[in-house]
Protein backbone atom coordinates (compact mmCIF):
# COMPACT_ATOMS: atom_id res chain seq x y z
CA UNK A 1 0.00 0.00 0.00
CA UNK A 2 0.99 3.61 -1.05
CA UNK A 3 0.40 6.91 0.90
CA UNK A 4 1.19 10.19 0.00
CA UNK A 5 0.26 13.56 1.38
CA UNK A 6 1.73 17.45 -0.22
CA UNK A 7 4.20 19.57 1.46
CA UNK A 8 3.13 23.51 1.60
CA UNK A 9 5.61 25.30 0.11
CA UNK A 10 7.51 28.05 2.68
CA UNK A 11 9.62 30.79 3.12
CA UNK A 12 11.09 29.69 6.04
CA UNK A 13 14.17 27.60 6.72
CA UNK A 14 13.12 24.19 7.07
CA UNK A 15 14.63 22.09 9.87
CA UNK A 16 15.70 19.23 7.69
CA UNK A 17 16.95 19.69 4.49
CA UNK A 18 17.94 16.68 1.94
CA UNK A 19 21.27 16.23 0.21
CA UNK A 20 23.26 14.25 -2.42
CA UNK A 21 26.42 13.48 -0.99
CA UNK A 22 28.45 13.32 1.90
CA UNK A 23 28.99 16.36 5.17
CA UNK A 24 32.35 17.67 3.98
CA UNK A 25 33.47 16.15 7.65
CA UNK A 26 32.99 12.97 6.14
CA UNK A 27 34.57 13.36 2.48
CA UNK A 28 36.75 16.00 2.01
CA UNK A 29 37.84 15.23 -1.70
CA UNK A 30 34.36 15.72 -2.92
CA UNK A 31 33.27 19.01 -1.84
CA UNK A 32 30.15 20.04 -0.12
CA UNK A 33 26.72 18.23 -0.77
CA UNK A 34 24.53 19.08 -3.06
CA UNK A 35 21.37 20.68 -1.65
CA UNK A 36 17.81 18.71 -2.70
CA UNK A 37 14.96 20.26 -4.45
CA UNK A 38 11.94 21.01 -1.91
CA UNK A 39 9.59 18.50 -2.16
CA UNK A 40 5.88 18.67 -2.89
CA UNK A 41 5.05 15.09 -2.52
CA UNK A 42 5.80 12.81 0.46
CA UNK A 43 5.18 8.75 -0.23
CA UNK A 44 5.37 6.01 2.06
CA UNK A 45 5.59 2.60 0.34
CA UNK A 46 7.16 -0.49 1.28
CA UNK A 47 8.94 -3.40 -0.17
CA UNK A 48 11.35 -6.20 0.86
CA UNK A 49 13.23 -4.36 2.56
CA UNK A 50 11.10 -2.38 4.65
CA UNK A 51 8.91 1.20 4.66
CA UNK A 52 10.53 4.19 3.10
CA UNK A 53 9.26 8.02 3.20
CA UNK A 54 10.47 9.37 -0.61
CA UNK A 55 10.13 13.16 -1.50
CA UNK A 56 9.46 14.44 -4.77
CA UNK A 57 9.83 17.71 -6.13
CA UNK A 58 6.77 19.22 -8.16
CA UNK A 59 7.95 17.85 -11.50
CA UNK A 60 8.59 14.36 -9.97
CA UNK A 61 12.41 14.77 -9.10
CA UNK A 62 13.21 12.54 -6.37
CA UNK A 63 14.12 15.19 -3.13
CA UNK A 64 15.00 12.53 -0.24
CA UNK A 65 14.47 9.36 0.90
CA UNK A 66 14.95 7.79 4.27
CA UNK A 67 14.12 3.98 5.68
CA UNK A 68 11.27 2.99 8.86
CA UNK A 69 10.44 0.59 10.53
CA UNK A 70 6.77 1.27 10.55
CA UNK A 71 4.44 3.55 8.48
CA UNK A 72 3.29 5.14 11.46
CA UNK A 73 6.93 6.07 12.22
CA UNK A 74 7.53 7.00 8.59
CA UNK A 75 4.28 9.43 8.84
CA UNK A 76 6.02 11.24 12.46
CA UNK A 77 9.13 11.51 10.36
CA UNK A 78 7.22 13.39 7.22
CA UNK A 79 5.42 15.29 10.30
CA UNK A 80 8.26 16.04 11.97
CA UNK A 81 10.03 17.90 9.26
CA UNK A 82 7.43 19.30 7.63
CA UNK A 83 5.94 20.82 10.65
CA UNK A 84 2.49 22.70 9.50
CA UNK A 85 3.06 22.33 6.16
CA UNK A 86 1.86 18.93 5.78
CA UNK A 87 -1.46 17.73 4.15
CA UNK A 88 -3.39 14.48 4.95
CA UNK A 89 -2.53 11.72 4.25
CA UNK A 90 -3.91 9.98 0.88
CA UNK A 91 -4.28 6.23 0.37
CA UNK A 92 -2.83 6.21 -3.90
CA UNK A 93 -4.49 3.29 -5.71
CA UNK A 94 -2.30 0.23 -6.99
CA UNK A 95 -3.75 1.89 -10.76
CA UNK A 96 -1.36 5.34 -10.08
CA UNK A 97 2.01 4.86 -11.51
CA UNK A 98 4.96 6.50 -10.04
CA UNK A 99 5.20 9.18 -12.57
CA UNK A 100 1.51 10.03 -12.05
CA UNK A 101 2.28 10.62 -8.15
CA UNK A 102 2.36 14.44 -7.45
CA UNK A 103 -0.77 15.35 -10.41
CA UNK A 104 -2.65 13.01 -8.36
CA UNK A 105 -2.03 14.25 -5.00
CA UNK A 106 -2.94 18.19 -6.40
CA UNK A 107 -6.13 16.46 -8.23
CA UNK A 108 -7.28 14.75 -5.26
CA UNK A 109 -6.96 17.33 -2.82
CA UNK A 110 -8.69 20.04 -4.62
Amino acid sequence: MRYLALVRQTDLHPATRHSVGLPTELEPRTGAPIPMGWPRIVLIHSDESGIFLDRYTHDGQPAGDTWHSSIEEAKEQAAEEYDGMLGEWLVVPESVPDDKLVEFAEQSLR
